[in-house]
């Protein structure tokens, strides 16, 4: 199956979650990062002296079992 797990663009993070659907409650994933594009800037909340947002760059997040139509093998 094309999911991120056997993607060439998917970096493993070591992170697992659980998905929220009822049909797979207790079923974990792993969490990785999307690394098919440059990654994307977004904010964060303010901080505690209520300061401005901080900016920051990451790759977007991806569960194992997601995937996209620029799938593309592992080449491990």
């Amino acid at each position: 199956m094309k999911t991120c797990r056997s993607c060439h663009y998917w970096d493993n993070q070591e992170i697992e979650l659980d998905r929220d659907d009822p049909e797979m409650i207790g079923r974990k994933v792993k969490l990785g990062a999307c690394r098919r594009y440059a990654p994307q800037p977004y904010s964060v909340q303010l901080d505690a002296d209520g300061n401005e947002p901080k900016y920051v760059t990451r790759w977007p997040p991806a569960a194992s079992d997601d995937g996209c139509g620029q799938w593309e093998p592992r080449l491990d």
